[in-house]
Formats: C-alpha cells, structure tokens, sequence
C-alpha cells in the first residue's frame, strides 16, 4: 500500500512541476543556473553517475565514478545527518599514490562551464550542502572545479575549511576565506569575483566570511566532488547533499532563500552573527519565516516543516541533529519521503528554535510557570507559523535528574506564551485536543494546531507537569520569646494525607497525615531554619529538586537596664528615670523615659520596653521619698569691715556647707567689699535646704598684670608683671594647664601654638578679684579659654562669662553648682551666661569641643561668681 500511495504521490508531483514554472533551488528562477546536483534524483545504492536536475536533458552535467568501490546513496543514513533526506557517503575513502581506483569520487573532467571568478566582470555562485564527521586527513575535497584561469576549490584543512576561487599563478587573499569547521550539518557558498578584496562574498551558514589567506584554486580543469584528482591526499570522508551553480552572482536577497532552502532541507542552523537580517529564513516568496533577531536567545539549532513548490521543497519531518527534537506531520517515518502527511498550502512552513536550556526543570524555570504547574522544562522553544494550517507533533527528549518513571500523562500541559514568560503561559492537556505519550524518556506531543500556534504568529512553548507538591502558605513569622511557632500546609495535586520530612539542621522529623489547612506546631525557644524535604518533581533537574527551607525566628524580650539613681531622695529632688537596653521605653505615673523631673512622694514607677520586633517587657521599681529639713541662721550679720571676725551659724540639719568656703559656726576676718553666701544643710538622710545670705566688707583686692608680649610663635616664655593691689593670695592660671599661687611677677612657657586665656585671682580672705588676658600663639591647634571668675552686678564689666576659644567649630556643656545640680547649658562658643539664676559661688563647668581639623578635646574648670 505504501508504494502505491508513493507512485501517486510521484504522478501527482510531476503533474505539479508540469504545470507550473520550473523549479529552482529557493525559487530564484533558472536564469544563470548551470548545474543543481542533488541527492533527491538518485536510488539507493551504488552511485556510479550523478546527473543534474537542472539542466536536463542534452544539457544536463554529469559527474561519473568509473570504478569501484563507489559512493553510497543513503536514504537513511546513520543518524539521520542529513534531516531524513537522502544523501552521498563517502565512506572509508582512501586515496593513495594517484590511485584512482581507490578513491570513492565523482567528476567530470570536461564539464560545460559553470561559472567565471577571476575578473571584474566575471560572475558565478556556489552552493554545497554537505555533512563532515571528524575527517581522517587534513584535506579532504568537498568540491573542485576548475575551467582555465576560473577555479572553484572547497575543502577541509581539520578545524577549519576553506573555500579558494581563480586559477592563476599567483596566490591571493582576494579569493580564499577560511571557515570553522565543526562538524555539523554545513552550508558553504560564495558569489561574485577574486578581482578586488571585496569582490568575493563567501558565506559560511549563511553568515559572511572574513577570513582569508592567500590560496586560489588548483590542478587540472574538470568538475570533481569528493577528491582532488591531482592530490593524493585529498579523499573526502563524509556526506554530500546538495550543490548549485549559477552562472550570475545572485542579490543578497536570492542568496538567503537559497540558503533558507538548503537550511530547511537539511537541518543547517544559520548564524544570526551581528544581529539585523543575519539568520534570517526566507522563503521563496519573500517572506520572513524565521527573524533571528526576534528574541534572538532562541536561535539555537533552528530546524523546520514546510512546502515550498517552486523550489520542490516538501520537508515533512525534521529533527535537531542531536536528535533532542523533532518535528513533523502526520507520523514519523524512517526517512522524509516515507512520510505519508500531506501539506494543505503552498509556502507554509513551521520553524522552530530554543534558548539552549536544560532538558528538565531548574529552580528558575520553576518560578516562572503559572499554577498549577509545579515543574517545567527549562528549555524554551520558539514557534513561527508561515501559513501553515493544519496540525504538526513534536517530540522531546527529557533528560531529568533520574529516569523517566512513572509519568502521569493527564498531568503534562503543553506552556504556550507569546513573549517567553511563561509565568503567565496558556496551558493545554489531552483533554485540550493534544495527545502526549512518552517512549524512553523522549515525549511526544501529538495535535499542535492554530489553536496553540495561530497562522502567521510567533509562540513560545515548553512542557510544565503538575507534580505532587505541597507549599508553606501562612506562618506566624518571627514570634517573641515564649510565643508558639507555626506553619500552614497546603498539599498540591494529591487526594490523600501526606506525610512530610523536615529537618531543624540537627534533628529529623516527619508530620504525618498533613492535608490543605494543616498546622505545624514548631518546638523552638531560639532562632531555626527548617528544611521541608520535597516530593522529587519528576522532569525535574537534580539541583530544581531543593528543599524548601522557612526561618523561624524568635525574637527575644526587650532587655531592661536601669541607669543609675538614687531610689531614696529627698523631697522636691529632681531624679531621672532612664531605661535603656533594646526597644522603645514608657513609665507610668506621667513619667517619660531620660527626662528629669521633681519627686515628692514615696511610689512605685513601672517602666514597659516594646522592641523593634514588638516583644513586651516590664520592671518595677519602688522610690523612697525622704522629707527635708529645715535649717536657720542664728545671729545673722550682714555688714563687716575688712579685718572684722565674722561667724556664720547655721541650726537645723546635720552638716552644712557654705559657700563662699567657711566653718559653720566658726568666725572669719574679713576685708572690703560685698559678699553673698549660701549654706546647705544636709541631714541623716541627705536631704538639704538651702539658705542664702549677704555681708558687705570695705574694701576690695584689684587684680592687674601686664604679659611682656600678648601674641607670637610657640615655644615661647612669657614675663608676667604683677600689678595687682589689695592682693592676699594669688592664683594664676596660665591657660595650658599650669597654675600658681605665687603672690607677684610670674613666668610661664606655652610649648604648643593657641589661644591661651591667663587668668589672675587675687583675694583678701573674703573679697577676690579676677583679671584675664588673652596670649594668641600661632600653632593651628585648639583650644577653649574658661575664665574662673566674672561680676554680674551690671556694672557694665565681665557682667557676663563668656568662654573663648581657637579653631573651635563646635562645642557644648553645662554649668553645675557644688551640689552637682545644672544651672546652665550651652551648645556655642558665642554664648553668654549673666548668672541670674545662681549665687555668689564656685561653681564647675564642664565642656567637649571638636576643632576645625576634626580633634575632639573635653576641659572642665571652676567660675567665681562675684558681684
């Protein structure tokens, strides 16, 4: 029955061919074609004769082989290499000493001219489509041809071929272009001339040649395929499909479909190098079949279907030449002229190419699919229709982590998307009109229409499988530190309880009988990460095949810590409560957390740390309240004279402190000027009171000096001249640190460069006075003046106590009575201080600045407050 359906196919052939205009290789016409050899128009076996298709008849070229051991027509060669096509095998070809009887070869040593290369004018094309396996010799001819001073010589030279024109005696780079040979189905062509060195377009796959050496064709004039009759050396082993003369140089454009024609026939993937038009198929009509530069990732081993009359091309079934994939109509058969499908149109063509992905799923893969599909494959196959409107298969090796077993075909879908994200990919199963069935790992899908692939469009596809899987799909997230964990399962694609395998990193465990809503309790008091053994995914790679893994963190309760302060203070004392630790802090009682305020009762002060993470801590702690005392002067004097003894007395508490300095009780001789004073009484608990006072003595010490020079470069030592009056004690203070209490003329040594503020104290027991020069010495380094005594009685002098300073651009501090209470802060060198808030006293200042070459430097000093 088969050969019957044949013979009417044949009779139905030629009556096309008859009724139509004659047929040529890409549909580019006969005009300029001087031979078209092909394997198509030769039976199996022996081939002794090779006769063209184009010319026929008396005009038709021949190329003869005269004796054995010849050539062999394959119609279905090992492997199928040249895409189910038939084609010559030059097998095991020796070629030794000129013997031609050992060469398998066939030539014609008086062909009718087939093209000219040598000159400007001349013209010509070639094409050879042919399939090398590694080559036993280093010079194998693939074709030779050679007319006078026109030559056509293509050959292998090992890793690489190359394709000479011209005959002269003179080698040139005008006319040879080497190629990479990489032992894959081939393409090899050129057009045009040798005359300049652009004249030449060689063409390997489609793809234009730049590489050149001086070579030119060779040897006596004749037409030979598969050896070089002068050279010993040159038996060609492997296939040979197809070649084409043209006695014109063809446009660019009728290159490409002949390429296209060849391309398709053969399973010859196209380069698309530098992108543009470059790997483009073309059919004959000039249509784009196949853009290389749409998503170009996919223009990896591009095979196709089609028909094609004009170029009597009806390419039924082909496949990758791994053999990873395969397409065809109808069934596949052995060879492409022994399947029995039918093409509906004319010009209609499927092509198709991949992104070079694994053979099974990946995690990436994975991740990009629509549900319900657990796995896909990671290859990606691009799809063009070209008119094409009937039904085709494929089929596709699957190469998962382990064997194929198993496979549920109900849960295949055939993933088809316009642009090659397939998170959002159609999906069809059998009960869409498709049929898969699976033979030793390699998965046919049956039923491809319009539906899946519409007429004239451009899809993408891969496989997806519905595996049985399960998913975390809620949890508690991070809980506080003695919360319970927790995790919700939703089980996938099964219709029974599963048990699942998960592991802390140190223990395994198994939760049994888990179905779609089911809880896991977890039982951890610290942070763990847990790894769900998965169900292995079937098409799945070895790494797609991970655990999936859920941190679960514990977060621990804030830590509460307590600066320290006195839990047992006095009545009206200003305490500050400040907790610190990890979190965010608030007290009750009106209490905010760092800022001082006033206590006056006995009460219990809880403090509630939140953390960052919304964990929940509290402390309590009980403040004691202390009354204070109440203290008294007992005959108060107000007024004296320089030299009078004078006795404060203070009752009501248990020790006192005054200010100015003085015993309690005890009496002091004192001099001219006005005096205020404090005392504070503490009693057995610590708690104070506070009572102030004034005595005004006649008269007062004046504090005076006069450095010798006020400004210079350190090291320098400066003479100070005393001219101070009404001076008791003394007290210098020279600005670097140094101090002394010598009561005249004084020298001082400044080593570093600054700002230094020089300071005289001069006082008569009860009465000081205060003088402050400044000596500015150039050095670049910092420095802050703090000057120990100013007058606040508005006089208009040192009623306000500024400090002063040197390369200084920040600074604060704080001002403390005796006590340690803070009376003034500042946070600039310009500020001023009047001292209305305070007494008459001692009081210490306390500063850090930062200098204008980035030092930090900290001070702290004593302020006389004397009005």
């Amino acid at each position: 029955m088969r050969s019957m359906n044949k013979f009417i196919c044949f009779l139905f052939l030629v009556s096309a061919i008859h009724s139509h205009a004659q047929i040529s290789p890409g549909g580019v016409g006969t005009t300029g074609l001087t031979s078209w050899f092909r394997a198509d128009d030769l039976a199996a076996g022996n081939v002794t004769s090779w006769t063209t298709q184009f010319p026929s008849g008396a005009a038709a070229v021949s190329v003869t082989d005269g004796q054995a051991p010849y050539p062999q027509l394959e119609p279905t060669p090992t492997g199928d290499v040249s895409n189910y096509n038939r084609t010559i095998h030059f097998s095991g070809n020796s070629y030794v000493g000129n013997n031609l009887a050992t060469v398998q070869g066939l030539g014609n040593s008086n062909p009718p001219a087939l093209l000219t290369n040598l000159n400007a004018n001349d013209q010509g094309t070639y094409f050879s489509s042919y399939y090398m396996p590694t080559p036993p010799s280093g010079n194998g001819h693939i074709t030779l041809y050679n007319s006078g001073s026109t030559g056509l010589q293509c050959r292998n030279l090992g890793a690489v071929g190359r394709l000479a024109i011209g005959k002269t005696f003179v080698n040139s780079t005008n006319s040879s272009r080497d190629y990479s040979e990489n032992n894959l189905p081939s393409i090899i062509s050129y057009k045009g001339n040798r005359s300049n060195a652009t004249s030449m377009k060689a063409y390997g796959k489609g793809n234009l040649l730049s590489s050149s050496v001086a070579s030119q064709s060779s040897g006596s004039d004749g037409l030979y395929f598969g050896y070089h009759p002068g050279i010993g050396t040159s038996a060609y082993n492997g296939y040979q499909h197809e070649f084409i003369f043209f006695n014109r140089d063809l446009t660019d454009l009728e290159m490409n479909k002949v390429h296209t024609y060849l391309a398709i026939k053969y399973g010859v993937s196209l380069i698309n190098q530098g992108g543009g038009t470059n790997g483009d198929y073309v059919a004959t009509d000039g249509t784009v079949i196949w853009d290389a530069s749409l998503t170009p990732t996919y223009h990896n081993d591009v095979i196709g279907i089609g028909r094609d009359d004009i170029e009597d091309l009806t390419q039924k079934q082909s496949h990758t030449f791994d053999d990873k994939f395969r397409i065809y109509i109808d069934a596949l058969a052995i060879s492409n002229e022994d399947n029995l499908g039918v093409f509906n149109a004319d010009i209609s063509y499927v092509t198709v190419g991949h992104n070079s992905a694994s053979l099974c799923g990946s995690v990436a893969s994975n991740t990009e699919a629509p549900s319900p599909i657990s796995s896909r494959l990671a290859r990606e196959y691009k799809i063009t229709n070209t008119e094409f409107n009937q039904d085709f298969n494929v089929d596709i090796l699957l190469e998962p982590c382990t064997p194929i077993a198993n496979l549920d075909l109900s849960k295949i879908r055939l993933m088809v998307d316009l642009d090659g994200d397939f998170s959002d990919a159609d999906l069809y199963s059998q009960t869409s009109g498709i049929v898969f069935s699976e033979n030793n790992g390699r998965l046919s899908v049956s039923g491809i229409s319009t539906t899946q692939i519409p007429m004239n469009s451009t899809r993408y596809i891969t496989i997806g499988y519905i595996d049985e899987s399960y998913q975390i799909i809620e949890s508690s997230g991070p809980v506080c530190e003695g919360e319970e964990a927790w995790v919700v399962f939703e089980v996938l694609n099964v219709t029974s309880p599963v048990d699942i395998d998960y592991s802390d990193g140190t223990n395994q465990f198994t939760a049994t009988n888990v179905s779609t809503g089911d809880t896991l309790f977890l039982s951890t008091s610290t942070n763990a990460n847990y790894s769900f053994t998965p169900f292995p995914g079937i098409i799945n790679c070895c790494t797609a095949n991970n655990p999936q893994d859920y941190n679960q963190i514990i977060n621990p309760l804030p830590t509460i810590t307590l600066d320290p302060f006195d839990n047992t203070p006095c009545e009206g004392d200003s305490i500050e409560l400040n907790a610190n630790g990890t979190g965010t802090y608030s007290w009750n009682n009106g209490v905010i957390n760092g800022t001082p305020f006033v206590i006056n009762t006995t009460a219990t002060y809880t403090v509630t740390a939140i953390s960052g993470d919304g964990c929940e801590n509290s402390l309590d702690t009980l403040i004691d309240v202390n009354e204070n005392p109440t203290i008294s002067l007992i005959n108060e004097v107000n007024e004296a004279c320089a030299g009078d003894v004078v006795a404060f007395t203070a009752d009501g508490a248990a020790t006192y402190e005054w200010t100015p300095l003085l015993t309690n009780g005890e009496g002091i001789t004192v001099s001219a000027g006005t005096f205020n004073y404090q005392v504070i009484g503490t009693d057995a608990n610590g708690c104070k009171d506070t009572l102030s006072t004034s005595l005004i003595v006649y008269p007062s010490p004046i504090a005076d000096f006069i450095p010798d020079t006020t400004s210079g470069v350190a090291p320098m030592t400066i003479y100070f001249e005393d001219h101070s009056i009404n001076g008791i004690n003394y007290f210098w203070d020279f600005g670097n640190g140094n101090s002394s209490t010598f009561d005249g003329d004084e020298t001082q040594t400044y080593d570093n460069g600054g700002v230094y503020p020089v300071t005289l104290i001069v006082e008569n027991g009860v009465c000081t006075d205060t003088i402050t020069k400044i000596i500015n010495l150039e050095s670049g380094d910092i420095y802050v003046v703090l000057p120990n005594i100013f007058t606040p009685n508005g006089d208009g002098t040192n009623d306000f106590y500024k400090i002063t300073s040197e390369n200084v651009v920040s600074i604060e501090g704080f001002i403390l009575n005796r006590w340690g209470v803070e009376v003034y802060a500042f946070d600039s060198i310009d500020f001023e201080w009047n001292g209305d808030n305070v007494n008459d006293g001692v009081y210490f200042i306390k500063y850090s600045a930062e200098g204008k070459n980035g030092e930090n430097i900290t001070g702290h000093g004593y302020i006389h407050v004397n009005r």
